[in-house]
């Protein structure tokens, strides 16, 4: 059982990267997980995110499930996360979460990934759905034990 994220750039928000550690500690507990950072591109728009998504995809391990995070992509509640997550780590073994720089993820990597799945229908800072991203899985490890972090 393992989660690979999979994200573009370096982390510069110091507070965004503050809550990013917490949640990795949180979160070694219940499941190793890898994050991967990878350039990000010169340039801007569906260019940059073309390239940034190749330099995605050459990361990406062939096994378990992709999950390519956008705005458009299928929304759940934390407790339909964490019954997907708990189905998916157990059937698969493994899950990679993809995440765009500022301009997102290219066309064609999000088209490759076995779920497309949003945080939510409003938009974030790239550095901030990392932190939300990490968070609910976070969450979701908490509501398939029991603890209390989770109120319904």
């Amino acid at each position: 059982m393992r989660i690979r994220i999979l994200w573009v750039g370096k982390t510069r928000d110091a507070a965004a990267a503050g809550w990013i550690a917490e949640y990795l500690r949180r979160l070694a507990r219940f499941c190793p997980i890898e994050i991967v950072e990878v350039r990000d591109a010169a340039g801007k728009g569906s260019a940059r995110s073309a390239r940034e998504g190749k330099t995605l995809a050459a990361k990406i391990e062939k096994r378990g499930l992709t999950v390519a995070l956008d705005e458009s992509g299928r929304e759940m509640s934390s407790a339909e996360l964490a019954r997907w997550l708990g189905k998916t780590l157990e059937s698969r073994g493994e899950i990679t979460f993809l995440l765009g720089g500022p301009d997102g993820l290219g066309d064609g990597l999000a088209g490759t990934a076995g779920l497309t799945l949003s945080l939510s229908r409003l938009t974030f800072t790239h550095e901030m759905a990392r932190v939300l991203l990490l968070e609910q899985l976070y969450r979701a490890f908490t509501i398939l034990e029991g603890t209390p972090y989770h109120r319904s």
